[in-house]
């Protein structure tokens, strides 16, 4: 329907007649009159006019709209978790290697079946393993004087007896004892027996297998600073 206004008159009582937006009204306008709208009809309420919604900062929170993330690609690791993760192999691989390292320690400290450097008396005495083409190692401290080692294989055993100062000089080696000495202090003439004078500090004594040979045995140290 037409908007409320002034429109000509269809009875052709006036020039103009006022429509409501509903129907034609009794007001009419003439020529000496100005077209004024006529005040509203109590009996015929105008509707309200809708509100508008509500502003933004108005009794209304606005939600930021929310990009969700492309797809096909995956959402990326926080940086920490990525530290941690390239550190892990180096901290397994570091545990390995010290793992290994005490290991070769203890293998080392086995192999020269050395029980460390200690102090001995006379009548001291120590048991041996020397492995096939391998060599038992055992170091000391002695007192100056006579030192005697009588180094003696269990059953068929051959040792061959070495004596070394604390810098890895040779002092004395022997294989087989003299008729003498196994008079003087006993054994088997396969057995290795070591008579010599030493001033006072660290020995090391090496014990090694005829032509590479394993076998066990005992060291025992008769006469110290004798």
């Amino acid at each position: 329907m037409p908007e409320p206004g002034w429109y000509d008159d269809p009875t052709g009582e006036a020039p103009q007649r006022w429509w409501d937006g509903e129907r034609w009204t009794e007001h009419v306008s003439s020529p000496s009159t100005p077209a004024v709208p006529p005040a509203p009809n109590p009996s015929t309420p105008t509707p309200p006019a809708p509100a508008p919604p509500p502003g933004p900062g108005v009794g209304a929170t606005v939600a930021a709209p929310l990009t969700p993330p492309a797809p096909g690609f995956p959402t990326p690791a926080p940086a920490a978790s990525s530290a941690r993760g390239s550190k892990a192999p180096l901290l397994i691989v570091g545990t390995i290697v010290v793992v290994l390292a005490i290991i070769g320690i203890a293998v080392f400290l086995l192999a020269r079946g050395g029980s460390g450097t200690e102090g001995i008396d006379a009548g001291h005495r120590v048991d041996l393993a020397v492995e096939s083409e391998g060599s038992w190692e055992y170091e000391f401290e002695a007192p100056a004087g006579t030192l005697v080692i009588d180094v003696r294989g269990d059953g068929s055993f051959d040792p061959v007896a070495f004596l070394q100062d604390s810098s890895g000089r040779q002092l004395a080696m022997n294989d087989d004892r003299s008729a003498e000495q196994r008079e003087e202090y006993g054994g088997d003439f396969l057995d290795s027996l070591i008579e010599i004078d030493v001033a006072e500090g660290r020995y090391r004594l090496i014990v090694e297998g005829w032509m590479g040979a394993a076998g066990t045995g005992q060291a025992l140290f008769p006469v110290v600073g004798g």
